[in-house]
């Protein structure tokens, strides 16, 4: 006899409006990798749509919840974003 388990996993991709993907980063009920995981969503859908603000604010959250090496990482491309950026919109 198979058990199937229901699954409470929402499928999302970069499809998902950015403040749906945003509610679930902030959401303090998932887990670290969790976040991370929409995190990364976020991230790639911004790269996709050219949008260096949310691309930007994506990155800036995510070094929080990664090892030093990745975050030291994040931290240049946040440097190359914030450059091109206009000053106004951080």
């Amino acid at each position: 006899m198979f058990l199937f388990y229901p699954l409470v996993f929402y499928a999302h991709s970069v499809n998902t409006p950015y403040n749906l993907l945003w509610k679930k980063v902030k959401n303090d009920s998932i887990s670290k990798d969790q976040i991370i995981s929409y995190l990364n969503i976020y991230i790639q859908k911004a790269q996709i749509e050219k949008n260096l603000l949310e691309e930007y604010k994506a990155i800036d959250l995510k070094t929080e919840y990664v090892l030093n090496n990745e975050a030291i990482h994040l931290s240049d491309r946040a440097i190359e974003i914030a450059k091109t950026l206009k000053n106004d919109s951080l």
